[in-house]
């Protein structure tokens, strides 16, 4: 089904923006597909958008890549490497040692809008949510004030917030002391928590996502462990909170795979996996609906774990610990 087409070396980061690859080396250059944005120098970039290549220099200074041509866009601010907004990153000023100000900016006009105590988990409609180890706060955009707090201490610590459909608010947390993994489903107007899912459930504790065009939650997870050990596969109604599946995948059994890292795309399952080894050794692909087992291989030459793994119309990304980007790519019918 797929076949490794190339491999890239001394990658750091990357990210395929719809079938072109950004990537950071680990020389400090800054490359789109095979075009040389930067040379060196190049410290991060922002991640999620879709029109602009952001990205920040070691000397504090901040870059525009579009219409292929690299343009000074602020200089003596460093950038967040989490976007704001389709068309809005985060930037910090430094005032004084260990003192920072973070500030939106806007890059369709160019300008700084306004400043942020700090970088929101979350943003939906008129909201943002801002989030601490044990708490959530909502500040409405309209009013600039804080609509609700809440305490989920109880839960453990609170490892992400997933998605906002209509009024449902959803949160993975993890309390590690009692290996308990919950998905909290709370009220988004009020911050109450309605339901939590976990008990009896076999959640992963960091690999749960929201799959947009299903309206659902994913849940996709299995142990490293050199013996065999299921893959279980919980998919969550985003709206009501109706478990909607909660099953072993049997078709990944008899080659021992047991699954990592995962993305969705096209009604499949990209994933990482290990069989006989305590690290991920192997890539596949499953049938989003009916789970069947569509193809798998062992990833050659690689180095240590797999530890990213990224998909686009007719590609596979995944980059290895040392930093080599293995690109397979989807066979002719």
């Amino acid at each position: 089904m797929f076949k490794l087409k190339e491999k890239k070396r001394d990658v750091y980061s990357f990210e395929m923006r719809k079938d072109k690859l950004l990537y950071l080396s680990r020389q400090k250059s800054l490359c789109f597909d095979d075009i040389l944005i930067k040379e060196e120098n190049v410290c991060c970039f922002t991640y999620g958008l879709k029109e602009f290549v952001i990205f920040s220099s070691l000397n504090l200074d901040i870059y525009i890549y579009v219409n292929n041509k690299v343009s000074l866009l602020l200089e003596g601010y460093s950038l967040s490497e989490k976007k704001y907004g389709e068309s809005k990153i985060i930037i910090s000023k430094r005032v004084s040692r260990g003192v920072f100000h973070k500030y939106v900016f806007d890059l369709k006009t160019s300008s700084i809008l306004n400043e942020i105590k700090s970088e929101p988990a979350f943003k939906y409609s008129n909201f943002e949510i801002y989030q601490f180890d044990i708490t959530l706060k909502s500040l409405s955009l309209l009013t600039g004030e804080y609509e609700w707090e809440v305490d989920l201490s109880e839960y453990g610590e609170i490892r992400s917030v997933l998605a906002a459909v209509q009024d449902n608010l959803w949160v993975l947390a993890n309390d590690y002391k009692n290996n308990r993994h919950s998905l909290l489903h709370l009220d988004s107007n009020s911050g109450r928590v309605m339901q939590v899912l976990g008990e009896g459930l076999r959640l992963s504790d960091a690999h749960v996502k929201y799959i947009e065009e299903k309206q659902t939650l994913l849940s996709f997870k299995s142990s490293i462990s050199s013996v065999p050990s299921p893959s279980t596969l919980i998919e969550i109604d985003a709206k009501t909170g109706e478990i909607l599946r909660n099953v072993t995948v049997e078709s990944m059994l008899e080659p021992n795979l047991k699954v990592g890292m995962w993305q969705y795309q096209d009604n499949q399952l990209f994933f990482t996996a290990n069989t006989t080894m305590m690290t991920t050794t192997h890539i596949g692909v499953l049938d989003y609906n009916t789970l069947e087992l569509l193809w798998y291989t062992e990833v050659p030459d690689r180095k240590g774990l797999l530890k990213d793994i990224q998909v686009s119309s007719d590609k596979i990304y995944v980059l290895d610990q040392v930093g080599t980007l293995h690109i397979f790519e989807k066979e002719s019918d």
